[in-house]
């Protein structure tokens, strides 16, 4: 799909970013010491069902930025 038909979320945050060992996609990856470790799994999972994507990146020296890839035209390419 081009890019012109695709919007995308970015949200970043200056925090001391990710650690490279951590799946924080997977069920149960965080890098706190409270909350479950769900949010990030379910979060793609709905980008997911939407037609889209997410990922991340960890900025040097601090902070990660998420991208969220989604489809103009809704999941099925209706205009919605």
């Amino acid at each position: 799909m081009p890019a012109a038909a695709r919007i995308r979320i970015s949200v970043s945050d200056t925090g001391p970013g990710i650690p490279p060992d951590i799946d924080v996609f997977g069920l149960f990856g965080t890098t706190k010491t409270e909350g479950m470790g769900l949010g990030l799994a379910i979060a793609k999972q709905i980008v997911i069902a939407h037609g889209g994507n997410i990922q991340f990146e960890t900025r040097i020296p601090h902070g990660t930025v998420f991208n969220i890839d989604l489809p103009a035209l809704g999941p099925a390419g209706a205009r919605t």
